[in-house]
């Protein structure tokens, strides 16, 4: 769940109700549509949060989805990559570009990864469409996910963030697996490959042998094996700093344990007695 905005004043709402349909009064604009007055609705993409809110009939978490979307053109794949996200993703995707072909599009990318096939038709989007993808990543990028974030036109993580690539993991890996089998799974192993190979600059080889020992980079990491472009530090400063200070005595965990405990039971804790049957 992305996080919430602040919820709009009554007022505000109010206010932007009379906003999401305009009124044209022009003459010019009558002859146009050839009767006293027209209404001209304001589309979605081009709404406030205000007016998303009432557009939505008040859902304040589906106005913010919309506006993030539209106004921050950032796009978010979490969880598995399945069919579902797939489609979510690749129709968000075309949207914006169609909306807007030359801005870039943020990418948010947290994912243990999920199905190749439908994690390439991402790749192919990505590839396809006008609009620049920049991918982001916070925290986890495993497997099919990470080979989606190494196609982004321009590619940051976080210092925490976890990487690790391996081969497709197909179904059977029996010996007596036929030859049909055999050559999909290459077909679609070097498929991946390639496109890493083209926004890397990391030889065939050197990809095969990361994918082949399942190793997990992070940050600065991920950057200097060339997966990323930029990293992006925590803040310099916690947000309320923290003063040496030594623990009270009682607190120690030593004088945590109580002397008398109760039939063996933690002594924190009320042994639990049941209930006679009548």
């Amino acid at each position: 769940m992305k996080p919430l905005a602040l919820l709009a004043g009554s007022a505000a709402i109010a206010a932007a109700s009379a906003l999401v349909t305009v009124k044209a009064s022009d003459s010019d604009l009558v002859n146009i549509f050839n009767t006293e007055s027209a209404t001209t609705e304001v589309m979605p993409h081009d709404m406030s949060f205000e007016e998303l809110i009432v557009f939505h009939g008040g859902d304040v978490e589906q106005a913010f989805e919309d506006y993030d979307l539209y106004q921050n053109r950032r796009v978010y794949l979490g969880g598995e990559v399945n069919a579902r996200n797939a489609d979510d993703v690749i129709e968000q995707l075309r949207l914006l570009d169609t909306l807007d072909p030359y801005s870039p599009i943020e990418f948010v990318i947290d994912s243990g990864g999920g199905s190749v096939s439908q994690g390439l038709e991402i790749i192919s989007t990505m590839d396809e469409i006008s609009a620049p993808v920049h991918t982001m990543c916070p925290s986890s990028l495993r497997s099919m996910a990470a080979v989606i974030f190494a196609a982004g036109d321009h590619r940051a993580v976080g210092e925490n963030c976890q990487f690790m690539i391996h081969f497709g993991n197909f179904g059977s890996r029996h010996v007596n697996m036929n030859a049909s089998q055999t050559n999909f799974n290459d077909n679609t192993n070097w498929l991946m490959i390639q496109s890493m190979m083209a926004t890397t600059g990391l030889s065939q080889e050197v990809l095969e042998d990361i994918m082949a020992q399942d190793v997990f980079y992070i940050g600065e990491e991920i950057v200097a094996l060339g997966f990323a472009d930029e990293l992006r530090p925590r803040q310099s400063e916690p947000r309320v700093a923290a003063l040496p200070h030594g623990i009270p005595e009682n607190l120690l965990p030593e004088n945590r344990i109580l002397e008398r405990r109760v039939e063996g039971h933690h002594p924190n804790v009320t042994p639990f007695t049941p209930t006679p049957a009548n």
